[in-house]
């Protein structure tokens, strides 16, 4: 549509008429070919207002350029701003610390929020010795706090998605209901499924479920009319999938590359069941089964920012597994984990990443995680440079402003990555928090006393 307007004069000239004044909200959203549209529509009759925050412009990622929002006055003549500083939502200590982190950045047109509201509670800092004690600590608060507040009215704001088990883990093992905010929750995310389907075949031959489930995970050239004639075979003669695979083989009933393919399966199958699972550590049998499978292989051959979650959803599986004393407990609790209610109306605390949260409000909110190389990311800072640095500090402007009431950031010393702890250190963006409008606390479960010092 753009060459369109740009080659034919008649039809821009047209467009132009028809939309004399134009609108547009999220400018800060906007990419490159949405800014060259624009400006072609607005091009004759210059009546173009465009609303948006420059300090929430978080989506780089899908394509958003800042830039449109920044260079806006070069663009367009005799444009007038109008700042919109008022804020509806949050206490004044909130704002007064997003406002004070988000000076950090050089490329913003800048703004000074004040609300009539109160000043409200001073924003807390809590370090923690590691995640499973900051979800402890987090989860013992939201009982405070639901006394007085919804569970509706409370999110956990996360730069990572895989960040959620640790809380849910902790959620489900203390009774409060949560919800996952334009996401699943760990147990329910594809990946995980596939990856519980491949030990529950180990565990228990018979279960046909996970058998089918992984049967072509990935591709061995197993179409859906194969499995169908396995699973025909299996309802006659009364047997297991996987067995009804093997007497198909033997009769010779599948087709020769689609008979490597599921060979090769059960071969793998028989392996992790009768050579290893006795001798080898569940945690261990896990990484093996993935690499063997070939399944480690399809997710890293495809890199994109999905595939890239999938990876660290896996990392976290295998630290929840360790918490574990063997496959079968470790089995048993995915089975109670994902057979909880699942309604959606009662009252529930939400878990969302940062991005999800953005345009959302909540009377409390927790932004945990707040690490170096986690928040801000390592990666954005290794692709985008000082950009990617400062859309990662914007990221955490949205997050704490998303809290009309609390906010309550915190970080950990220690965080099990890849199978080893390693040590971690508070984020930049800590250093940037103001102290004027801070709490700083030491909080450890059990109330241990902590040599850390802010």
């Amino acid at each position: 549509s753009v060459k369109i307007l740009e080659k034919n004069s008649d039809i821009r000239k047209t467009y132009q008429n028809n939309f004399k004044y134009i609108l547009v909200d999220e400018y800060q959203d906007t990419n490159f070919i949405q800014s060259e549209w624009l400006k072609y529509l607005a091009e004759y009759n210059q009546n173009i207002c465009c609303v948006g925050d420059d300090d929430q412009s978080i989506y780089s990622w899908r394509g958003a350029e800042i830039k449109n929002f920044l260079q806006f006055e070069s663009v367009y003549e005799n444009t007038k701003i109008i700042r919109l500083e008022k804020n509806y939502r949050s206490t004044q200590n909130i704002l007064n610390v997003a406002s004070k982190l988000i000076e950090n950045n050089e490329n913003r047109v800048g703004k000074n929020l004040y609300t009539n509201q109160e000043k409200g509670e001073l924003v807390t800092l809590d370090c923690f010795r590691n995640v499973k004690d900051e979800a402890i600590e987090i989860s013992s608060t939201i009982e405070n706090y639901k006394k007085e507040n919804s569970l509706n009215e409370i999110a956990i704001l996360v730069r990572a998605i895989f960040q959620t088990r640790e809380f849910e883990e902790r959620f489900l093992k203390v009774g409060i209901p949560y919800r996952i905010i334009g996401g699943i929750k760990f147990y329910e995310r594809s990946e995980i499924k596939d990856c519980v389907a491949y030990l529950r075949c180990v565990h228990q031959p018979m279960d046909d479920l996970s058998f089918e489930r992984i049967i072509n995970v990935p591709k061995r050239s197993i179409g859906d009319t194969t499995i169908k004639n396995i699973s025909e075979y299996a309802k006659k003669n009364k047997c297991s999938l996987e067995i009804a695979s093997k007497k198909l083989i033997e009769i010779n009933k599948i087709k020769p590359k689609t008979k490597l393919g599921l060979n090769s399966l059960l071969n793998l199958l028989n392996k992790w069941r009768y050579d290893l699972k006795a001798k080898t550590d569940h945690n261990k049998l896990l990484q093996i089964i993935l690499d063997e499978s070939g399944y480690s292989e399809m997710l890293k051959n495809k890199k994109d920012l999905e595939n890239e979650n999938r990876l660290e959803n896996i990392k976290e599986l295998l630290v929840a597994m360790k918490e574990f004393d063997n496959l079968e407990s470790f089995l048993e609790h995915v089975a109670l984990a994902t057979s909880l209610d699942q309604d959606w109306e009662i009252e529930k605390v939400n878990l969302m990443t940062l991005h999800a949260s953005k345009g959302l409000e909540f009377n409390v909110v927790y932004l945990p995680g707040w690490e170096e190389g986690l928040f801000p990311h390592q990666k954005s800072i290794e692709e985008k440079g000082e950009s990617g640095l400062e859309e990662e500090r914007r990221l955490a402007y949205v997050g704490i402003t998303r809290a009309k009431k609390i906010a309550k950031i915190s970080f950990s010393m220690n965080r099990f990555y890849q199978g080893d702890w390693i040590d971690s250190v508070a984020s930049r963006f800590v250093d940037e928090l103001p102290d004027e409008y801070i709490k700083k606390n030491n909080s450890f479960t059990e109330n241990e006393e902590s040599d850390f010092d802010f």
